[in-house]
């Protein structure tokens, strides 16, 4: 999947949900890997390593609005099966 992580919102994320739609946009320019979610948010983990968010974790709302927050839902990605 890929975000929008240029925003403070995202670069400076340490712990919670992610929740605003607006804050980050929807210029998606970073890859992360969605490792699981609830019926509210997306667990994600980012390349950043363990200093950022929740020891290199972050947890993303689920937004009905088709881009998601931080435009996770905007584009989706599928691995390459060698």
């Amino acid at each position: 999947m890929t975000v929008a992580a240029s925003e403070s919102v995202f670069n400076n994320y340490k712990e919670g949900v992610i929740n605003n739609a607006g804050a980050c946009g929807l210029n998606n320019n970073h890859g992360v890997t969605v490792v699981g979610y609830t019926s509210s948010y997306y667990v994600i983990k980012n390349s950043w390593d363990t200093w950022w968010g929740e020891k290199g974790f972050a947890r993303i709302a689920i937004n009905g609005d088709g881009n998601g927050v931080c435009g996770i839902q905007k584009d989706g990605t599928t691995p390459y099966i060698l």
